[in-house]
């Protein structure tokens, strides 16, 4: 390759990288004044069967269509062309001059509050932008984001696990080659599990600016052992504003979490305290020369910089503006949203970028203002927290914590005298269910169990109650005969008569169905949904009352 002309225009000059996927090189535009460098990326299909490889063609010819359209963005590398020769597939992509956001990370430097606002501000808003697009990059880390040397802003590189949002075209097996993409510590765990979300880029983002107050590596976070939630505000000086949005980025479970860049910069507004973007990062240490990194494997993360850097200059012109973003005639696909094939052709979608010295100067002092009331958002935080996750003792903290001047504080007394009472109650009830599953009282263990809310936090202490109690009745019991149908999230049982409580509607049987039942639900002819069935009329009741917050119009059939 080295020394060949590609598309009649791109002269390759030397190596800059080579991954399992694919090859990266340095050339340069032989039809621009000055012939700037850029980097050429050579893709390596894994693949030789010519229905997969027809596949990964239309692909490439996807992905690059809307990598031309991120490119459009001032802080995303430039798509300067892409194009097939011989059979093989390229991509020309500009340099970047910088250095990672990484450098500014070591390890025990914490970062002024304000700053990392500022940083996640910025942030924040490159991906509003990609995901607006239908685009999760889903390897948002410091070392993926270069600190430009000509305007000091970061630019987000390495799309070479960027994931489109599904695409229902693309074969299975494809998608399977996408599976856990990421680098450790910056990982969702619905990432891990291969299921990335937009909202897990904003836990990655979160981690980042947890690592730039603490002065720790992601690694290093601690972790609550009951709910996967991490600890980390001990370790930082942070307001409590500041500290809450950042937790709320990187909740364990991707539905509690902020569910699209938009909100979190809503939130982020509210308590800024400087300038979002274009600030100077605090001094650093001095910065060593310039080293050189290999390309990393497509669909590897490593935690040195994900950076194309040239091995044998120090420094290196600055690309003129192309004057033509083609090299060669391509087909156009529609702008519907995708879902790629990582593992066939990730190698060819990695931003490169060039590590130069850049000694910073200090930042300029910034302008600060008021800090607002944040008793409303604590409150709304904290319902947030009752209503999606269950747990009101959480809830009842946050509420707590609103001070007296808050204009919301009275406010916040009254909801905590409701959570109180039910928050007794619940663990009440779930006191009463151990106590009976110990002592093998199945029947009680398991009705109590059930009575109790069905959120991801009941759901947790309660379900290996219910489900065992469950099971050994199972053994004891035969399923009762006759024409009427089996209740689905409870048990019945040959004595007669019980107590069967369901709802009927279709806008309610919808709701119940998807958030509600802790098991498999039966809807019967009737269209009804039947939720449980008990031995006694009380027992019934009780239940009924429990549904009547949730849905309206529960009712309770006797089966004689």
């Amino acid at each position: 390759m080295i020394g060949h002309v590609l598309a009649q225009r791109y002269k390759v000059l030397e190596p800059l990288g080579q991954g399992g996927m694919g090859q990266t090189f340095i050339a340069v535009d032989l039809h621009l004044p000055g012939q700037p460098r850029c980097a050429v990326k050579r893709l390596k299909l894994a693949v030789q069967d010519p229905e997969m490889v027809a596949i990964a063609k239309r692909l490439f010819y996807k992905e690059a269509e809307i990598l031309e359209k991120l490119g459009i963005h001032p802080q995303i590398p430039n798509l300067l062309a892409y194009f097939e020769e011989e059979g093989q597939f390229f991509l020309v992509q500009e340099l970047i001059e910088g250095h990672p956001l990484s450098r500014e990370l070591p390890l025990g430097q914490r970062w002024p509050e304000v700053q990392v606002q500022q940083l996640m501000t910025e942030i924040l808003t490159l991906l509003q932008f990609i995901h607006r697009h239908q685009v999760i990059h889903r390897d948002i880390k410091p070392d993926n984001l270069i600190r430009r040397q000509a305007d000091g802003r970061l630019v987000l590189i390495d799309f070479g696990a960027v994931k489109q949002i599904r695409d229902p075209q693309i074969s299975s097996v494809l998608m399977s080659q996408t599976v856990g993409i990421g680098t450790p510590g910056y990982m969702a765990t619905e990432q891990v599990n291969g299921k990335p979300r937009p909202s897990s880029d904003l836990y990655s983002a979160g981690i980042i600016g947890i690592q730039a107050l603490t002065g720790l590596s992601p690694t290093q976070l601690r972790e609550n052992p009951e709910d996967g939630e991490l600890i980390w505000r001990d370790q930082a000086e942070v307001g409590e504003g500041f500290a809450q949005i950042l937790t709320q980025l990187t909740r364990n479970y991707f539905k509690f979490r902020y569910q699209s860049a938009d909100e979190a910069l809503q939130a982020l507004a509210q308590i800024s305290a400087g300038p979002p973007a274009g600030y100077v990062p605090p001094p650093l240490t001095p910065v060593p020369p310039p080293l050189t990194y290999p390309q990393p494997r497509p669909g590897e993360s490593s935690t040195g910089p994900t950076l194309a850097v040239s091995p044998a200059h120090n420094t290196v012109p600055t690309p003129a503006p192309p004057s033509s973003r083609r090299a060669a005639p391509r087909r156009r696909f529609p702008g519907f949203p995708l879902a790629i094939a990582g593992g066939l052709i990730v190698a060819a979608l990695a931003g490169a970028v060039v590590l130069v010295r850049w000694p910073l100067s200090p930042p300029s002092p910034p302008t600060v203002r008021s800090t607002p009331d944040l008793g409303l958002q604590q409150l709304r935080q904290a319902r947030t927290t009752a209503t999606q996750s269950g747990d009101l003792g959480a809830a009842i903290r946050m509420a707590e914590a609103i001070p007296p001047a808050s204009e919301v504080h009275g406010e916040a007394q009254t909801q905590l005298q409701s959570w109180r009472r039910d928050w007794q109650s619940q663990n009440e009830t779930f006191r009463q269910a151990q106590v009976a599953f110990e002592a093998q009282q199945w029947r009680e263990a398991r009705d109590l169990a059930l009575a109790l809310p069905q959120n991801p936090y009941w759901d947790e202490r309660a379900d290996p109650i219910y489900f065992q109690a469950r099971a050994e009745l199972e053994k004891q019991s035969v399923p009762p005969s006759g024409s009427f149908p089996r209740a689905s999230c409870g048990d019945t049982d040959p004595v007669k008569p019980f107590y069967r409580v369901y709802i009927s509607g279709n806008q309610a049987l919808n709701r119940a169905q998807q958030d509600f039942c802790r098991d498999a639900y039966y809807r019967s002819a009737s269209n009804r949904l039947y939720f449980a069935a008990f031995d006694s009329l009380g027992g019934a009741e009780a239940f009924r009352r429990q549904l009547g917050s949730h849905f309206s119009g529960v009712q309770i059939e006797e089966v004689n």
